[in-house]
């Protein structure tokens, strides 16, 4: 039985840039569709259901930003992994991206093995979270699974825009060192942070910057533990305005941290 392929749907306006990635993609072995604009690429999308989507950020009519929320909240694959692809260097677009439900940004000149082992990660990522909770059992039975993983590939933050897309409940616990910390959600939102001593938004930031350690999420809450009233996509946003202010860069491009000059 032939394994089935997964799909990248491209929207890209420079027709170069379009048939490097198609060329290369499918070298990789992935399929392509093209799309030159936004005009259709959300009905392309209903209709062709990609694994990935890959937009650049000054797309027409629908700039990539706005093409992404409409994945988010309007299309049928709301969850599908979602790359912009822009020369832009500023923190704002990217917060405002990753607001919108964006994974990830890929800078210009494009880097193919960057974009690669992007696409791969995310999709290892989506795929891992879809198997935990697709075993997990309901609430009452005897056994519970959990879902553990390495903060390397997992950071806080992408864990948080998943579950508040996909509207999932569970309790996170976090491990760095010495440290450890607790953030419960609740479909989608969460409820309640701490990490150490800190609590509230303050442990979340806080969290926000682990790069090592473990995580583990597990389906079951404590929903009477409530120490945080902002919305989730307000606090993953004021996540990264934290990490600007204390200049440090969380390069999604290569999955590793450098410090902004």
């Amino acid at each position: 039985m032939t394994e089935q392929k997964h799909k990248v749907l491209i929207v890209e306006k420079d027709a170069y840039i379009a048939r490097f990635l198609e060329i290369n993609l499918n070298k990789f072995g992935y399929e392509t569709r093209l799309l030159a604009e936004t005009e259709n690429a959300l009905e392309t999308a209903n209709e062709w259901r990609p694994s990935v989507i890959l937009c650049e950020l000054t797309s027409q009519p629908m700039d990539g930003i706005e093409f992404c929320w409409m994945i988010r909240e309007k299309s049928d694959i709301p969850l599908v992994p979602f790359i912009l692809l822009t020369a832009d260097r500023d923190m704002e677009t990217r917060i405002n991206g990753y607001r919108s439900g964006a994974d990830a940004f890929i800078r210009k000149p494009l880097s193919l093995r960057s974009l690669l082992t992007r696409i791969e990660a995310l999709l290892w990522r989506i795929e891992s979270m879809r198997t935990y909770y697709g075993s997990m059992q309901k609430p009452g039975d005897e056994e519970q699974t959990v879902f553990t993983g390495s903060l390397q590939y997992f950071p806080l933050l992408e864990i948080l825009q998943f579950t508040n897309m996909s509207k999932k409940t569970g309790t996170l616990v976090l491990e760095q060192g010495t440290e450890t910390g607790t953030v419960i959600i609740d479909k989608g939102e969460i409820l309640y942070a701490k990490a150490g001593e800190v609590e509230g938004e303050a442990a979340a930031y806080r969290m926000g910057v682990w790069k090592e350690g473990r995580f583990t999420l597990m389906p079951d809450i404590d929903p009477s533990l409530r120490n945080i009233k902002k919305p989730t996509m307000k606090l993953i946003l004021d996540c990264f305005s934290v990490l600007d202010m204390e200049n440090i860069v969380v390069s999604y491009d290569t999955g590793e941290n450098a410090p902004e000059n």
